[in-house]
């Protein structure tokens, strides 16, 4: 089947109809990186069609694509932001008690 590009990884997904008349589709990740080539695999399965097997099949191994993203960089709080959040805390721990 045709291999989409997601954020410069590429997807192959195989789409097979089983004994049972449901479908399932494989899918393989490629990454592609300066290190060397990777693959992440996977199977869903039990779909009455082949489209809505390889749609699954395909939002699964975006998912895994989101997870393989570096993590965004948030800048480090300024000490008033930290003193401000633990003087709430202990405000509303002492409500509390």
């Amino acid at each position: 089947m045709t291999m989409p590009d997601y954020k410069q990884r590429t997807i192959k997904l195989i789409p097979k109809r089983h004994g049972d008349e449901t479908w399932g589709c494989a899918y393989r990740v490629i990454d592609i990186s300066s290190t060397g080539w990777r693959f992440h695999k996977g199977y869903s399965y039990g779909f009455a069609s082949r489209e809505k097997a390889a749609m699954a099949a395909l939002e699964e191994a975006k998912r895994i694509i989101e997870a393989l993203e570096p993590l965004a960089h948030h800048p480090w709080p300024t000490p008033r932001t930290v003193l401000r959040n633990y003087e709430n805390r202990i405000r509303k721990f002492l409500v509390w008690s």
